[in-house]
């Protein structure tokens, strides 16, 4: 009613609802974590998977603690829906031992609003030994003084004496079984040659000798 006349009029207002994705980017925490080598670089791996339908934005990742690192600070960029894959961190542990540190990761979600996740980590650390030059080993090898086996020296001496011991007993028993009875001289390897003429007058007619 305006006044004394009926008017109709009608108006019109637009409202905005925002309608956000729930945030399904998951990370893993790193397992089995191998031991690493004192003043070398170490790849620690964070496997990820965006499972939500929205984008995550400003993902980077950061290490807190006693650790050394190539980069405080990584920046990573955006990460589509559906993808996945790890997100890598160099460190560089300077001292041998366990170290620990956290390992975080942040990001936006679709709504604009920063998320954090960490993981607290220990990494154990061997010291670092320098190889040994090429030929150490040989020379190591050339300075040791090699052992005799007297043991087994000294029993190869007694068998080979036995050996010839019974290989000459043998040789003996048959020359004495080949030898006519009362041949001595056969007994020896080299008797001696009768004299001829001894011979002809024992076996003359004027011998003495009593048969």
């Amino acid at each position: 009613v305006d006044g004394d006349q009926r008017l109709e009029k009608t108006a019109q207002e637009r409202i905005a609802i925002p309608v956000t994705e729930p945030d399904r980017f998951e990370l893993e925490a790193p397992k089995d974590l191998t031991p690493a080598v004192a003043g070398q670089e170490y790849t620690l791996s964070v496997p990820y998977n965006n499972k939500g339908k929205g984008t995550v934005y400003n993902l980077e990742a950061y290490v807190e603690g006693d650790m050394t690192t190539l980069s405080p600070k990584q920046n990573l960029g955006n990460i589509d829906s559906g993808r996945s894959g790890s997100i890598d961190l160099i460190l560089t542990p300077q001292e041998a031992g366990d170290h620990t540190f956290k390992a975080g990761i942040a990001w936006e979600n679709t709504a604009g609003e920063e998320v954090k996740k960490s993981f607290e980590l220990t990494l154990p650390v061997q010291e670092n030994i320098p190889a040994a030059p090429e030929g150490g080993e040989m020379m190591l090898m050339e300075e040791e003084t090699p052992s005799i086996p007297w043991g087994w020296l000294a029993a190869g001496l007694i068998v080979l004496a036995a050996a010839a011991f019974w290989w000459l007993r043998s040789r003996k028993k048959k020359k004495a079984t080949l030898a006519k009875p009362g041949d001595v001289t056969a007994l020896f390897d080299n008797p001696e040659p009768e004299n001829s003429d001894s011979k002809n007058s024992k076996s003359g007619p004027d011998s003495d000798e009593t048969l």
